[in-house]
């Protein structure tokens, strides 16, 4: 447990421990991570399917200017 100097935070803890807060603060917490570690993994989808349609543009430029050649 995290050693607390001040004496109103220290009954704040504790207030809030009675309430059952700690628990809604914690799946709060939770739900936040998720949903930045999902939207990063979106973002690494996007930029990942940005990379092969790019691939797959060169490459058929690439073909049409050896057709045209």
């Amino acid at each position: 447990m995290i050693a607390i100097k001040n004496e109103g935070m220290r009954e704040a803890v504790e207030v809030v421990k009675q309430m059952g807060l700690i628990r809604t603060l914690k799946w709060m917490y939770d739900d936040y991570w998720k949903a930045k570690r999902d939207r990063w993994d979106e973002d690494e989808y996007v930029r990942d399917e940005g990379k092969a349609e790019g691939k797959a543009e060169d490459i058929v430029h690439l073909l049409q200017d050896i057709s045209k050649g």
